[in-house]
């Protein structure tokens, strides 16, 4: 059985009075057109060579079916449109710690001249079309430009996440072909040269962060060099050499390459084409457009080698640029500190003062807990909690009203609340000019959506993944519902396979079909067509539904699925979610109990966390600080009766509102340290990697099965 969802039948949309958040002047949303795609041809859904591209499903009319050109010619109309305007901006180095900086400005003009230049170093290099550039540094300029350089001559992008391993870094390498590696760090261009041998088509390894020390560059002379040094490596090379290049480019050919997180094994190389790039970007805009809110500042920050931040940073600033009217003021990125998910982003925040905010939910988190300790720290009293009291409640009560379903009906009193005390809260943020917050790439809580609700903060899920250039399912102002992930992005077909004794009644494993789903992945035709079938299909691997309003729900991932000694599957991300919001002391709970009698979970408490390696320390802070006052580490926690029975306490009540007694959890075991990115526990995107913890921790969990393990 399979339910369906056309292109751009997103579902009913309420058309309400007001929209509280910032602009005011926002549009409900607007249900698009059907499309229809064009069928293709049997076999050949995808492609695993980045030279021969899959058919490209146009749609017969509407969004879809607009024909774009390659990314090197939506480069040149950018720079024709708003050459003058500011594309990139940074701030120039010998900023303050605790306040933003002076900025310096990349025009769109410099930032194409800059990637022809990076471009005609790597011909200069020996650079063949289809081999790649691997990127492995924090956001910054240079590296858009290695990034953008790179598709000008006809080649790849492969990014990397900058706390990969010397050898997660040249799998990478090998894998994509790279001839030049692209790093901000001398610790990551060293990874680099840990592993020279093993890369025999590496050339160059350029650092643009910091200069490279005289006796580590004169070992390595020729190979190692700095941003400027390469860029003019490549002098001699006529710029004619880069235009001959860009002009073979096709749109059904791979432009980046995006590894997936890796939860399990080595990374597959999704191939992401030029249209499925330019096009996604696009059909962003749309959207935006259609609730009309403004866009012309958003901030880089979130890892590049991810696709969410590759159409958001790189790909939609594009798209507004090269689609300019006379007169239109562009987009501009501007970037983070490299320790902007160490504590500085509220800095660029408040700085810049983004129209646009995407957040997975880590940040949203930070930003909640710190509202919570300054509020602990300052407790509101009299008069004062009142007003805070009532502004939560006519706020929260306000976003359900407006949400899909909702009645449209403001709370008396709200627009004072608004003034008062939601707009202080957004200004303190830095999201005073911010028409659209979103969140996705894992799942986040109902109660952190709600407390930032309450607050005047409307979060709205997406839901897509690398291989559907992040898009599946969007939401936007007017068009969201807490614990979806919004409706099926217009131009987007989604539909659910229902699989019996797998699947609950109305659940099945969501599938998309259009033209931003990759072209497959690179040199693995096995996986290539386990994931997109004769159809065009592409299969997520993902269990859920979509409501009579048309929104989508992720309830599950089938991998991920556990399934009892007695056979009932169970999803284990309601269940731990459950048991966080029964203590919020605990940052993270991990169910287990595949083919167990009963389930147990391994537990993690809140801890402050090291800035410079990112691994947890043994100092409680947070809530975990109010369990017991007495008890301030997690080693004494881990120990105390009273942290025990708190925990206990928060199992038996998330096990009182299971569906059926399979759900519940019997045991649990704290462990010593937080789980983290340094300890591969997560991806960079702080997915949990559950086959890693299951393996790490082998030992506590058989500990807690014991004579029934």
């Amino acid at each position: 059985m399979a339910a369906v969802v056309g292109l751009g039948a997103v579902g009913v949309a309420a058309a309400y009075a007001m929209w509280p958040n910032p602009p005011e002047n926002a549009r409900p949303w607007k249900p698009q057109p059907q499309s229809v795609l064009a069928p293709g041809p049997t076999g050949a859904s995808f492609s695993t060579d980045p030279a021969k591209g899959a058919p490209i499903r146009y749609a017969q009319e509407g969004a879809a079916s607009v024909r774009y050109p390659a990314i090197p010619a939506v480069f040149k109309e950018a720079v024709k449109r708003c050459g003058d305007q500011p594309a990139l901006m940074v701030e120039k180095k010998g900023y303050p710690a605790d306040k933003a900086g002076e900025w310096e400005a990349i025009t769109w003009a410099q930032y194409h001249a800059k990637s022809t230049a990076f471009a005609k170093a790597l011909i200069a290099a020996g650079h063949q079309p289809f081999e790649a550039t691997a990127i492995c540094g924090f956001n910054h300029p240079c590296w858009h430009i290695a990034h953008m350089g790179t598709i000008l001559a006809e080649g790849l992008s492969a990014g990397t996440y900058p706390t990969n391993s010397p050898e997660a870094c040249a799998f990478v390498a090998k894998d994509s072909k790279s001839v030049v590696a692209a790093v901000d760090t001398v610790a990551n261009a060293k990874k680099y040269l840990q592993v020279r041998g093993e890369l025999p088509k590496l050339k160059k390894i350029v650092v643009w962060a910091e200069e490279i020390p005289a006796d580590l560059k004169a070992a390595n002379a020729g190979v190692l060099m700095s941003f400027d040094e390469f860029l003019a490596s490549g002098a001699s090379v006529a710029d004619a050499a880069v235009d001959e290049r860009s002009n073979k480019c096709r749109v059904e050919n791979a432009a980046t390459l995006i590894y997936t997180s890796g939860t399990t094994g080595n990374p597959k190389a999704v191939m992401v084409s030029h249209d499925a790039m330019v096009y996604s970007g696009s059909n962003v805009i749309n959207m935006l457009d259609d609730v009309g809110i403004p866009y012309e500042r958003m901030i880089s920050y979130l890892p590049l080698s991810h696709i969410a931040a590759q159409i958001l940073d790189v790909f939609i600033p594009l798209c507004i640029a090269a689609n300019a009217k006379p007169g239109q003021k562009c987009m501009t990125i501007y970037f983070a500190r490299p320790d902007a998910l160490k504590g500085s982003i509220p800095i660029t925040l408040k700085a810049v003062k983004p129209h646009v905010f995407f957040g997975v939910p880590r940040v949203w988190e930070k930003f909640v807990e710190g509202i919570k300790a300054k509020a602990r720290a300052a407790p509101a009293t009299g008069l004062k909690k009142k007003l805070v009291d009532f502004s939560k409640d006519v706020g929260l009560r306000a976003s359900y009203a407006r949400q899909v379903g909702g009645d449209g009906y403001i709370p008396r009193g709200y627009n004072v609340a608004k003034k008062l005390v939601h707009h202080k809260v957004r200004e303190a943020l830095g999201l005073e000019e911010c028409g659209v917050c979103l969140t996705g790439a894992a799942p986040i809580s109902r109660d952190t959506l709600e407390f930032l609700a309450a607050l005047g903060i409307d979060v709205g899920e997406v839901y897509g993944m690398s291989e559907t250039c992040g898009l599946g399912s969007t939401s936007m102002p007017y068009k969201f519902k807490f614990g979806s992930c919004g409706s099926v992005t217009p131009t987007t077909e989604l539909k659910t396979e229902h699989v019996e004794g797998r699947d609950k009644p109305g659940e099945g494993e969501i599938c998309f079909r259009g033209r931003h789903v990759m072209m497959g992945y690179m040199n693995n035709a096995e996986k290539s067509q386990e994931t997109i079938d004769g159809e065009g299909w592409l299969h997520s691997g993902d269990v859920g539904r979509i409501d009579a309003d048309g929104q989508v729900y992720i309830t599950g991932r089938i991998k991920e699925l556990i399934i009892t000694a007695g056979g009932e599957n169970i999803a284990p991300v309601p269940v731990e979610d459950a048991i966080k919001r029964h203590c919020p002391a605990l940052s993270n709970v991990v169910m287990v109990g595949d083919k167990r009698k009963y389930n147990v979970c391994l537990v993690t408490l809140k801890s402050k966390q090291n800035l410079d390696t990112g691994a947890f320390t043994d100092e409680l802070v947070g809530e975990a600080l109010a369990v017991n006052p007495e008890v301030t580490t997690v080693s004494a926690a881990r120990e105390d009766a009273a942290w025990r029975a708190h925990i206990r306490a928060a199992l038996d009540k998330a096990n009182g509102e299971a569906v059926s007694n399979a759900q519940k959890v019997q045991k649990f075991h704290i462990l010593a340290t937080d789980l983290s990115v340094p300890g591969g526990e997560l991806t960079g995107t702080m997915k949990l990697k559950r086959n890693v913890v299951a393996e790490k921790y082998a030992a506590e969990i058989d500990a807690l099965y014991g004579a029934d393990a």
